[in-house]
């Protein structure tokens, strides 16, 4: 088990890379997160040390993406004059950095507009059971003195009481989701099979978007470009390619996809 001072290294170091496609995602979009309540996340979540350096860049194109989605969403009301909420599923919790980015795109989005309720919604899947205690590979285990839940893992984050920690893959998510998925983010299993059968089951209407961790990986690069080339999804690839290699060791070819329905 690593040291709480291993992870603050490992963060330390690569806080320091900047990420041009990244920021550029973020301009086109209008919106990023704060520098720091990203890192501040990152850093109990979403730095594992690894052969190869952390990257948490994910974590601002997912918040982007959610909340240039939510400021362009048509809010429209039910017979019963409710608002339709928004329904945004996470696949792949882990330690529920990619979830809690939504939360915090909601919240942001929403202080926009203080005469909506609440109408956008976060649950989260993993086949790990969120709940089980277990050695997470992160700074919170590390600082927190041993295994924990995801839940525990999100301990001094507030927003974790607003999101839904589900066991289960990510088509039992998204078929159990209701009839419309508005915002997802897939980083599951990284397979052909897996991520078409994701893709195939989500339920949208045209301008809804899905994001694509890890489309390096050919599986999930081939699955996406089934849907694209059928012109259900238009696609747009972001690269997590940093603007100077790290000295320490090299890092891993990350990149994303932020896809909308066509």
């Amino acid at each position: 088990m690593y040291t709480a001072d291993d992870y603050l290294a490992e963060f330390n170091a690569e806080r320091e890379s900047s990420y041009p496609q990244v920021a550029a995602f973020e301009n086109e979009m209008k919106f990023a997160l704060t520098r720091s309540r990203l890192e501040n996340a990152a850093l109990w979540l979403a730095c594992p040390i690894k052969a190869h350096p952390a990257c948490w860049q994910h974590g601002r194109v997912v918040y982007s993406a959610l909340r240039a989605y939510l400021a362009s969403h048509d809010w429209s009301w039910n017979e019963k004059d409710e608002i339709e909420p928004v329904t945004c599923l996470d696949v792949g919790t882990a330690k529920g950095f990619s979830a809690l980015m939504m939360q915090y795109a909601i919240d942001d989005a929403l202080s926009d507009y203080p005469e909506l309720p609440k109408c956008a919604y976060v649950t989260s899947c993993d086949v790990i059971d969120p709940d089980e205690k277990r050695l997470r590979n992160c700074y919170a285990e590390a600082a927190l003195g041993g295994p924990q839940s995801v839940f525990g893992c999100l301990g001094s984050f507030p927003e974790r009481d607003h999101i839904v920690f589900k066991q289960c893959t990510g088509v039992e998510l998204i078929e159990s989701a209701g009839p419309r998925v508005g915002f997802a983010f897939l980083d599951g299993k990284h397979t052909y099979s897996a991520v078409w059968d994701e893709l195939n089951a989500l339920r949208q209407k045209p301008g809804d978007v899905v994001v694509l961790d890890d489309i390096q990986v050919d599986g999930v690069k081939q699955a996406l470009e089934r849907f694209t080339a059928e012109r259900i999804y238009s696609a747009k690839i972001i690269e997590a390619k940093p603007a100077q290699p790290r000295k320490d060791r090299p890092q891993a070819p990350r990149a994303y996809a932020y896809a909308v329905r066509l």
